[in-house]
């Protein structure tokens, strides 16, 4: 006999899959040309992200679903800020076009050392392995970085997830769900400034030539096991962390015994 738990795909509990943790989570899947607000934020915080530079051709085909195509021009998007969060975890999904330079898959850079967080590839030129996935983060305190850095370039074949998290005093970085580097600090934070996808937010814009397809933010430092969890689910759409499993079926069960 049939013991699972069948749902039809429209149960308002599949679509219940962010926790409160999140603070934003686009899928990268909107038609840009639609102008202020048109790149979703699929939480229910709607922070929906602002297209700048694109048209309706900046949406292509993905890895397992579409993506957003950056020129490393002129091209980005903005969100607004999440507010100040001492905890935090970044995911984002990527294909780059180029090896060499700094490129921004997001930040919330300003002027000097105020939280500020760089994310991508060789965020900050100078900082971690050039040309490698990695992450920076300016603290508050007026002079101190904490650095972490894959220590393999990026190639302009492979699609990566990458993910940072910061308990507050340690920094992490998981490239395709393994841990690649850790850097130890004091209150590494996250400052309430405005994001961008695809550059920096600094007067050095550091863009991004390629594909982004995902990009999630939590406020919330979540364990190894969530990040590796998360890293196959962006690679394999059926596969989720800590939540049920609904089957469709369309039939009959015949019990028998």
């Amino acid at each position: 006999m049939w013991s699972g738990v069948i749902f039809p795909f429209d149960n308002p509990l599949l679509s219940n899959v962010w926790d409160s943790g999140f603070e934003a989570v686009f899928h990268l899947a909107n038609d840009p040309s639609g102008g202020a607000g048109s790149m979703k934020d699929s939480t229910s915080n709607n922070r929906d992200g602002s297209p700048f530079n694109m048209t309706a051709l900046n949406l292509t085909d993905g890895d397992i679903g579409k993506a957003i195509d950056f020129d490393g021009a002129a091209e980005y998007i903005a969100f607004a800020a999440l507010g100040s969060i001492t905890q935090w975890t970044i995911t984002a999904k990527f294909k780059s076009d180029v090896v060499s330079g700094d490129h921004t898959v997001c930040s919330q850079d300003l002027s000097g050392y105020n939280d500020d967080v760089l994310f991508g590839i060789e965020p900050e030129s100078g900082y971690g392995t050039n040309n490698a996935i990695g992450c920076v983060v300016h603290n508050n305190d007026g002079s101190t970085r904490e650095i972490v850095s894959n220590n393999v370039p990026v190639t302009t074949i492979d699609w990566y997830v990458a993910s940072v998290r910061s308990t507050g005093s340690m920094l992490y970085l998981y490239v395709d769900g393994v841990e690649k580097d850790t850097d130890p600090g004091t209150n590494i934070g996250m400052g309430n400034n405005v994001w961008n996808i695809g550059q920096s937010t600094q007067a050095v814009p550091r863009r991004f030539d390629g594909l982004i397809e995902e990009l999630r933010i939590s406020s919330s430092s979540r364990n190894e096991s969530w990040v590796v969890a998360e890293s196959y689910s962006l690679f394999d759409d059926l596969i989720t962390y800590d939540i049920p499993a609904f089957y469709y079926f369309d039939g009959y069960v015949k019990e028998e015994g």
